[in-house]
């Protein structure tokens, strides 16, 4: 006999499967799937007759930006997004929240201090608790179906302007034709090295995956804006997925 009625759900199942798109596999994002998907489905579906004061799913801001190497994550959580908008057009309770990076705890808590080195804000448990303290006080009807929580990194009003630094574009530029390519691989190597926390002198074969060195998604964008500063160019989110290896990566951002 149960003690007293259910009256609220709350599904922050999740797990991680990180991958370029081209080596993800039905395998793969069903893992990725399975306890979201399938846990919310389940949840929806057995509690649809009971009076539920809320049914709230913790979804990620992956659902609403894209991530990396998340395709299969993104998906997931797409669904709860939408299982929950689904929910409140007929009438039940739901609420998806798609949270941001949270610190200390969750998923991309080992991350943190990559995080923070790329200018992005990170969610304290403590702000984590008062959202959602705040967002399951709030009346079900006062609140859309989807609320996303992803605080910015606040920029330091007055900040005097930096002095202008000297790019890889720029000594390129100095350089002869036949010596650039050559200065653009041993920057890149560099960059490459300094990312995957290795010794400078680290031999890193040109064949070899990137990601078969250690490199993650967050680590992949972080190499990736690194080069796109310093090249002075826009590169698609995608590039170092596109061109996994030196040997590709190279002779496309020479020529690109």
């Amino acid at each position: 006999t149960a003690i007293a009625p259910l009256r609220g759900i709350v599904h922050a199942a999740g797990v991680l499967d990180d991958g370029m798109l081209a080596s993800q596999t039905p395998a793969r994002f069903a893992t990725v799937l399975r306890p979201k998907v399938d846990g919310a489905w389940y949840l929806h579906t057995l509690t649809t007759g009971l009076e539920l004061d809320f049914f709230v799913c913790f979804s990620s801001v992956a659902a609403l930006l894209g991530s990396p190497g998340q395709s299969n994550y993104a998906a997931a959580n797409a669904f709860l997004d939408t299982l929950m908008q689904q929910r409140r057009q007929i009438g039940l309770p739901g609420l998806s929240i798609n949270w941001g990076p949270w610190a200390e705890v969750g998923m991309a808590a080992h991350l943190q201090g990559r995080l923070q080195q790329q200018g992005m804000a990170l969610i304290t448990p403590q702000q984590g608790r008062l959202f959602f303290q705040y967002l399951l006080a709030q009346a079900q009807a006062t609140l859309p179906g989807q609320v996303a929580i992803f605080p910015s990194q606040p920029q330091p009003v007055g900040t005097p302007p930096q002095p202008q630094r000297t790019t890889i574009r720029d000594l390129l530029a100095t350089l002869p034709t036949a010596e650039r390519k050559a200065r653009l691989e041993q920057y890149i190597r560099a960059e490459l090295a300094a990312v995957l926390r290795l010794s400078a002198n680290t031999p890193l074969d040109a064949y070899t995956r990137l990601f078969d060195f250690g490199l993650d998604s967050l680590m992949a964008v972080e190499l990736k804006n690194k080069v796109e500063a310093q090249l002075a160019c826009a590169l698609r989110a995608t590039v170092i997925f596109d061109y996994p290896t030196l040997a590709v990566l190279i002779p496309h951002l020479y020529y690109d």
